[in-house]
């Protein structure tokens, strides 16, 4: 139950860091900074998943599957190289903080 949220904080470290590279590194991006606001729903899941709540697990699942879907879309060819390797990696992030926490929801739910 605690990988997920490990993973959770380290997508959360790895948005902030990487989006502020972006900005200082590159032009203003609107993807980057849209994707901030992805920070209040996690931080609020991760919240409830450290007291043990299942349906935390479940959000934090859905939420990432949907932004695996959502990421397929973002990509555009006037995308800088390190914007998309940062979209790369949360995706990858994303795959593993939806395993993990279904894990765990499944884990919460054994008798």
């Amino acid at each position: 139950m605690k990988a997920a949220a490990a993973l959770i904080v380290s997508f959360m470290v790895f948005l902030v860091a990487g989006i502020a590279g972006t900005f200082l590194n590159g032009p203003f991006d609107i993807f980057a900074a849209a994707s901030l606001a992805f920070l209040v729903p996690y931080g609020l899941l991760l919240v409830f998943c450290l007291r043990g709540k299942s349906w935390a697990y479940v959000g934090s699942a859905l939420l990432s599957v949907i932004l695996i879907l959502v990421t397929a879309f973002t990509f555009d060819q006037k995308m800088s190289p390190l914007l998309l390797w940062e979209t790369m990696v949360s995706t990858l992030l994303f795959a593993l903080i939806a395993l993990e926490s279904f894990k765990s929801f499944v884990e919460l739910k054994k008798p």
